[in-house]
């Protein structure tokens, strides 16, 4: 027999984790459900300490990298992406310009031409497939919060989302974060936000 208990949790992991804590000692429960609950909330536990260790090694590893405290000054990047990119590129050597770095993460739309018209299409796709998800998670976050920032990045993606749609913005942000990403890494410098009219498009 297969039993449903409509359970709802809220949002974040703040209250799943009280919920949990919650149903552990719920007497209207019975004592087999809350046990199962109990060994639940044990493994849940245990995961999140076993996360909160290896983020707490991280942060400590790239916030020693030289080239870590550059990338995590990007807006939308945070350590698990700023350690992926760093062990994935470097310092960027392995690109001419921050434009050959853009088209390797396959943040550049692909082109057809064909007399004198020549068609925009979706981005190409190319290269390596988790640096570019984790970019683009990066600049949604960037996105969502834009309209709380007056600097130069910031207008330009609140500018792009009044005339594309939500995605379309996160990946032209994303690909804007890629070249941003290369240069600094280059010029070993750290991102300084722009007054908003040395804008560029």
């Amino acid at each position: 027999m297969t039993l449903f208990y409509p359970f709802i949790f809220p949002v974040g992991h703040k209250g799943f984790n009280e919920k949990l804590i919650d149903l552990c000692s719920d007497e209207s429960l019975s004592a087999t459900l809350r046990w199962l609950v109990n060994d639940v909330y044990s493994e849940y536990a245990l995961l999140n300490n076993r996360i909160k260790t290896i983020e707490k090694k991280l942060k400590s590893e790239i916030e020693r990298h030289p080239l870590g405290k550059i990338v995590l000054s990007i807006p939308g990047i945070g350590y698990l992406n700023a350690s992926a990119f760093i062990a994935s590129i470097g310092n960027g050597q392995a690109f001419a310009s921050a434009k050959d770095f853009a088209v390797w993460l396959g943040l550049t739309p692909k082109q057809f031409a064909s007399g004198n018209k020549s068609i925009m299409t979706g981005i190409s796709k190319r290269g390596d497939g988790y640096l570019r998800k984790m970019l683009i998670h990066g600049a949604r976050a960037v996105v969502n919060t834009a309209g709380k920032k007056q600097d130069a990045l910031n207008q330009w993606v609140c500018q792009l989302r009044e005339r594309k749609s939500f995605n379309c913005t996160a990946v032209a942000t994303a690909h804007k974060l890629a070249r941003i990403m290369w240069t600094l890494l280059q010029k070993h410098s750290y991102y300084t936000p722009q007054i908003a009219k040395e804008i560029t498009q």
